[in-house]
Order: structure tokens, then sequence, then C-alpha cells
């Protein structure tokens, strides 16, 4: 990292009027990072350095500020495990005049006086009685219905601070929550709404995907817009009547952490459409476009090449792990490619590096682990495994017990 007198000095460079001076100079300060930001503030404010600069150092603090929540926000997506980590990050660059302190703060003080009237023998509905005398009375939050698309009602900071907000964000506020206080709360991503569902204990799990969940395992809806009013099965099967929709089962059971977030970017989206302000709605663009397709795992038993020696037949499994790929892959479709070794004559170390090298060319993936678990021969295991990333690889192929290794083939 370069010292402070030497980022100084590339700032006062910006007002060069020669364009590949200042391109250079932009360049490396790009490369810097953040660290360049308060100097080019300062420079800014207390110093008169003129239009240009001032123009130049605005665009650049933005798109400094900018690329770190992109790589910020990509990260999460990887191990999107906290909620409340991807919606602030999200929320402190669109909406910086409330402090991450500040929220956590205040969200702490609403658990502490929701805690201290918690018991162990309470039943769920009287643990949500609780939450929502708390919230709306106490704390008056409330669901602003007069000016629902408002931009700042998209902020979690915005809603502890002026203690109004829409549905996601008060919904998102009360799943913060219950996750402080062990309480089994997700989000229910419906249509032209959003509520929280209370999940059975014994199906609840952190990390669990929505298809993993079936409607039995949620007791019962919350609709925290509205302030806390409870919900059945029911009266979210006559929502979806009233707005023309089939009850599918992703409507009635827990949603992502990546899709709440994806909704505050698009709920933002909508309520910037005829901002004046250009960046606004191009960034929300970029951050949906932009954050790769979530972890998806395939697996055939279809495999089959023959032997390049002897062209006997090789029956095998194939198993296909793909991280945070750009493109997506139908499931047909990889199939079909897995069936077509069928006519080759390939070792099998070679039917696993051509399967990874061509998903890796077409999918662009930021990890990618394919092994293919070929059934014995002279009582042999062969099992040849391809990863971008040694983490993603199995040390001990000869356990029985770790998934993955062994098959029914073997």
């Amino acid at each position: 990292m370069p010292e402070k007198s030497e980022i100084s000095a590339l700032v006062h460079l910006l007002e060069d009027p020669d364009e590949n001076i200042y391109i250079h100079i932009k360049e490396k300060l790009m490369e810097i990072g953040p660290e360049c930001i308060p100097l080019l503030e300062k420079a800014s404010f207390e110093e008169e350095l003129g239009l240009l600069f001032n123009d130049r150092a605005k665009n650049l603090i933005h798109e400094i500020g900018f690329k770190k929540l992109i790589e910020k926000h990509q990260d999460w997506v990887n191990i999107p495990a906290s909620l409340f980590d991807g919606v602030t990050e999200i929320d402190q660059y669109f909406f910086p005049n409330t402090t991450l302190n500040y929220i956590n703060h205040e969200i702490n003080q609403m658990v502490d006086d929701i805690s201290i009237q918690l018991t162990n023998s309470m039943s769920p509905v009287e643990k949500v009685m609780i939450i929502n005398n708390v919230l709306f009375d106490n704390y008056k939050i409330y669901g602003d219905k007069e000016n629902y698309h408002l931009a700042e009602n998209s902020s979690l900071g915005n809603l502890i601070k002026n203690k109004k907000g829409n549905p996601l964000t008060i919904s998102i506020l009360y799943i913060e929550i219950a996750n402080r206080l062990n309480i089994p709360i997700k989000g229910i991503n419906l249509p032209n709404h959003f509520v929280v569902g209370y999940i059975n204990e014994n199906s609840f799990g952190e990390f669990k995907q929505q298809n993993e969940y079936k409607r039995a395992d949620v007791l019962f809806y919350i609709n925290a817009f509205s302030k806390g009013v409870i919900l059945q099965h029911v009266d979210l099967e006559d929502f979806l009547s009233e707005i023309k929709l089939e009850n599918d089962e992703k409507y009635f059971t827990p949603c992502n952490n990546k899709d709440i977030c994806k909704r505050i970017l698009t709920n933002l989206v909508y309520s910037y459409k005829d901002s004046k302000i250009k960046y606004l709605k191009k960034d929300l663009l970029e951050i949906i476009n932009d954050a790769p397709v979530s972890s998806v795992h395939y697996h055939s038993a279809l495999l089959k090449s023959n032997c390049r020696v002897t062209s006997q037949p090789d029956w095998g499994d194939v198993y296909i792990d793909i991280h945070n790929s750009k493109c997506t892959v139908d499931p047909i479709s990889l199939l079909k490619y897995i069936v077509s070794f069928r006519d080759e004559c390939h070792f099998h170390e070679e039917i696993c590096e051509t399967i990874y090298k061509r998903l890796h060319d077409v999918l662009q993936p930021e990890m990618l682990a394919v092994r293919c678990l070929y059934a014995r021969r002279g009582g042999i295991d062969i099992n040849p495994e391809r990863v971008s990333h040694t983490k993603l690889s199995h040390n001990s192929l000869s356990r029985v017990l770790t998934p993955h290794i062994k098959t029914p083939k073997q």
C-alpha cells in the first residue's frame, strides 16, 4: 500500500486536463481502492481545484465504493449464511446516513426488551404476541401505506430510524430479531407481498434450502406489515386466488437469504425508475445481473464409456458440483451430454477431464468439481476427480461413510 503522501499526490494529478494522464491516474487509484476515498473527499471539499477535478473525484469515489460493494456482495452470495450481513451491505451503500453500529444497537435493544418477557413454556403464538407488542406498540414500527414504493422504505436503517417501512424491510427486522432470540422464523416470498413464517422447531434448519421444506413445516404465518397479524395456510391460498396464481409450494415455504436480498434490489429498481441520478438504477441492475447463480449439484448413474485397450464397457456414477456459475445449465442437456460418452473409448481419467473442461469452458463457474466413480474392475476402485479448488476435493476416497465415495455399483 502506498504512503498517504503518495496517494495524495496521485489525487491531485486528477486535475490534469490530459485525458491519457487522467486514465492512468484513475487506474492507479482504483487499484489502491477505498483508502483513496477520504483524500478524494478532503481535496474536493477543502481545496479549490476546479470543476474538472470535482467531477472526476466524484465519479471516482462512486466507482471505488461500488467496486467494493460488488466484491463484498459476491463474497456474501457465495456463503449467504447471514441475512443481516447481506441486507446491511446493500443498505450501507445506498443509504449511508444510518451507521451499522446504530442499526445493531437498536435491534439489540429491541431484542433485550422482548427477551425479558419470554419464557420457555410459552407457545409459538404467545412468543409472537410478545414480539408484536414490543415492535409495534412500544417501538411504533408501522407499514408505510401512503408512500409504499418510496426508496427509503426499502432501507433497514431508515426503518429503524423513521419507524416505517415496506413489507420486506419490516419482515427482515422481524426475522433478525427472531434469529437473535433463537426463534424459528423465516421469510416467505409471496408475490406482491412478503410475510414471515413460524417454522416447526423439529423441521427448522438455519441452512436448509427452500426445496427441503414442506408446507406442513410452517405452523403459521405473520404479516409484519400489518402489525404482526397471524395468518393460516388458507389465508395465503385465498391471497393467491385473488391475484390469480396457483398454490405453488414455493409461496408457502421459507425462501433463502439470496432471494430476500434480490427482492430488496428489485424493489429499489422500481423505486428509482424515475430518478434523475443516473448511476442508481445502473448500479442496482449490475448487482442483480452480476450476482452469480447459486451452487448446484448433479448426480447421474448413467455414466458409461468403454475401455481404450479392451473396448469393454465401464459403468459409473458422475457427481458434478457447480459453484456460482455465470450461466445456468439445463439438467436434460447435461444428462444427454453424459450419456453421449457411451460410444467413447477412453480411460476413466480422460472422461472425467473431458467433462470438467467442457463444463468449465461453457459455464465459467467460480468453482467446479467433477467426480467419476466407476464400478470396480479386478477389485480395484477407479475414482478420478477433477476440481478447480483443493477445498472441493475429497481427501480420502477410501472412506465408505464419506458422501459421494461409494455407489451401488461399487
